[in-house]
């Protein structure tokens, strides 16, 4: 179980990078953003599926081609497009408060699925994750103004919200059920799927709505480059490597408990960037967030050891 924590708190590190990245590229529009992104994802599977070709390793289960076309959908194009326009729709705080709620949905979703521990015990450490998140977001959200915009944004959080839940729960319990399937061959099948939905989505902006295309393509290339890399290469083929690495070795609840390492990083890239330490009411929420998986810990840990009881035999 240690090997699928470390995996994950790695796909965390690099996922923390997906709430800071798209501030820093806002001469680009969400659709070049999110099809930048993913057209490098795209690009980068390929290669890695040419050497599979050529290693003699590229037939897989039709299923796996399915299901890397639904989630790809999903939680990718939808997904991600979701998390620009409620990052740029209402307050950033906010948005990254409701994408925070997430490790809870997993955990709670993905318990019901495989019931690996007992719904009552997961509260302490999902009442931890909510009092955490919101500790950390009340000086946000007292200043935050709620007019129209807003209230989309928050509508489109939820969405990607649902849509993350659903999407990464059902991907656990599918590389769990293929174990043939490796981290690296999944990887790429997921960024080869996405590809394909980038072409369609980009051949429909273009043909039907063109002026979701700015000019800041031709004005700033390399800023539009280097973020597409990072969030291409980086936080979607790697991070998408190491999650699935760390799938094996986890129950899903514990893994949606682990997911709020997502938030930490994101903060913690946040506080380097611009250069200060937490708050107070930033701080005590950090360490309620970090109590709060050492609790989800320590139930796991109970549970495996009533089971391997010999009373429990």
């Amino acid at each position: 179980m240690l090997l699928g924590i470390i995996f994950a708190l790695s796909a965390c590190f690099i996922w923390g990078l997906i709430f800071v990245i798209p501030q820093y590229m806002q001469e680009f529009s969400v659709i070049e953003v999110m099809l930048g992104r993913y057209l490098l994802y795209g690009l980068t599977s390929c290669l890695f599926f040419v050497y599979r070709v050529f290693q003699g390793q590229w037939k897989y289960p039709k299923e796996a081609w399915q299901k890397a076309l639904t989630f790809s959908l999903l939680s990718t194009l939808l997904y991600y497009c979701c998390v620009i326009l409620s990052l740029r729709l209402c307050d950033p705080a906010i948005a990254t408060l409701i994408s925070g709620i997430t490790p809870i949905a997993v955990a709670f979703y993905g318990n019901y699925k495989e019931r690996s521990v007992k719904f009552i015990s997961m509260i302490p450490a999902s009442l931890c994750i909510g009092l955490g998140l919101l500790t950390i977001h009340i000086p946000h959200i007292q200043s935050a103004s709620l007019h129209t915009d807003h209230l989309l944004g928050l509508l489109f959080a939820f969405i990607a919200l649902l849509i993350i839940t659903w999407q990464m729960v059902e991907n656990a319990i599918f590389l769990k059920k293929t174990p043939t399937l490796s981290a690296f061959d999944w990887a790429t099948l997921m960024g080869l799927s996405t590809l394909f939905w980038t072409f369609c989505a980009f051949c429909f902006f273009f043909i039907f709505h063109q002026d979701y295309f700015s000019h800041s393509l031709t004005q700033y290339p390399s800023p539009f480059l280097l973020g597409s890399c990072i969030l291409g290469c980086i936080c979607s083929w790697v991070g998408s490597f190491l999650w699935t690495k760390a799938t094996p070795y986890l129950p899903v609840s514990l893994g949606g408990h682990i997911m709020i390492f997502e938030t930490l990083f994101a903060l913690s890239f946040t506080y380097l960037l611009q250069k200060r330490l937490p708050t107070l009411f930033e701080g005590f929420g950090i360490l309620t967030l970090c109590l709060s998986v050492s609790w989800a810990l320590k139930a796991l840990y109970s549970r495996t050891k009533n089971t391997n009881s010999p009373e429990a035999h």
